[in-house]
C-alpha cells in the first residue's frame, strides 16, 4: 500500500520497500519531468515511515540503529525541501514503535 500526502506543490509518497531501504518520497507537480526524490539517502542507515507534509517540509517517523545489531532507535524526523535540512524531533519519552506522523505550519505529531 503506498502511502500518500499532498500540500501545495508537493506530494510526498511512501512507495514501501525499496532497493536502499525504506524511505519517504516526494516530487514537485510543478516539475515538468515530476522527478522523483528520497527524502533519506540510499544505504544511509536510516528508514522512513509514515510521512506528511505542511509548507516544503516533510516530517516521518524513523529508526535507525548506532552499531550493528544494536537496539533499534525510534524518533520522529523534519526535512526541509527547501534547504535540505534534517531535523531530530524532541521526544516526552523513548518511542518504542513508529507511528503515523503530522505536521502543522507551527508544530509536528
Amino acid at each position: 500500500m503506498v502511502k500518500l500526502a499532498v500540500d501545495g506543490d508537493l506530494v510526498v509518497f511512501e512507495p514501501g520497500s525499496t532497493p536502499g531501504g525504506r524511505t519517504p518520497h516526494y516530487i514537485r507537480l510543478s516539475d515538468e519531468n515530476h522527478t522523483r526524490h528520497r527524502v533519506l539517502p540510499e544505504n544511509g542507515g536510516k528508514q522512513g515511515f509514515n510521512p506528511s507534509v505542511k509548507n516544503g517540509r516533510i516530517a516521518y517517523t524513523m529508526y535507525y540503529r548506532t552499531e550493528p545489531g544494536g537496539p533499534l532507535i525510534y524518533g520522529t524526523e523534519v526535512f526541509d525541501t527547501t534547504t535540505g535540512t534534517f531535523t531530530m524531533m524532541g521526544q516526552l519519552s523513548r518511542p518504542t514503535s513508529y507511528r503515523p506522523t503530522a505536521i502543522t505550519s507551527k508544530h509536528v505529531y
